[in-house]
């Protein structure tokens, strides 16, 4: 996660809501959220993100989507305060192939828990999203942001080689350079 990216977002929404960082940080129930993020790129403390849980909990406050905060894509701007727009938990399950029953079973919740998150009914913490990117192999960060059936080149590249050995992930490089020099 790029934090002067996701800022940048963050303080667009504010400003199309003419709402402080403040007021928004407070009606999340992260209070000086935003402003430690401000803090942390001002002073360029090298902090690389932020935690989905302040992403979520921000998202419906500036009436829009964990995914855009996070990546610029999909919904900047929504009239439904659900923070559930974005998240693609059944369509993770799927692509890993786990059975419904099978996925509830290792996430510890009863099936009718799953069905309502992936119908987007229930409200996920990140706890939940912790607990479905271990069973779904995958960051906190691709629940919300990649949809594994809809396939963005770029992103299921990036979420397949990010925790590859440091060596793989060079020679990679060096092929993925080595095709674009030669297209």
């Amino acid at each position: 996660m790029d934090l002067p990216s996701i800022l940048g977002r963050i303080e667009l929404r504010l400003k199309a809501l003419d709402m402080s960082a403040a007021a928004a940080s407070k009606a999340s129930g992260k209070v000086d959220c935003i402003r430690n993020m401000q803090r942390a790129v001002e002073e360029d403390q090298g902090r690389q993100g932020v935690s989905t849980a302040t992403i979520a909990a921000l998202a419906p406050v500036l009436k829009t989507t964990p995914q855009w905060i996070l990546t610029g894509t999909g919904t900047e701007d929504t009239d439904s305060p659900s923070l559930q727009g974005s998240a693609f938990f059944m369509e993770w399950r799927k692509y890993k192939e786990i059975p419904f029953e099978e996925a509830a079973e290792r996430l510890e919740i009863l099936p009718i828990d799953l069905e309502n998150l992936e119908a987007r009914i229930t409200p996920y913490d990140e706890d939940i999203l912790g607990r479905l990117s271990t069973v779904y192999g995958c960051d906190p960060e691709d629940l919300l942001a990649i949809n594994p059936l809809a396939p963005d080149a770029p992103h299921l590249v990036y979420s397949k080689i990010r925790n590859a050995d440091p060596a793989l992930q060079r020679q990679i490089l060096n092929v993925v350079e080595a095709m674009l020099k030669a297209s």
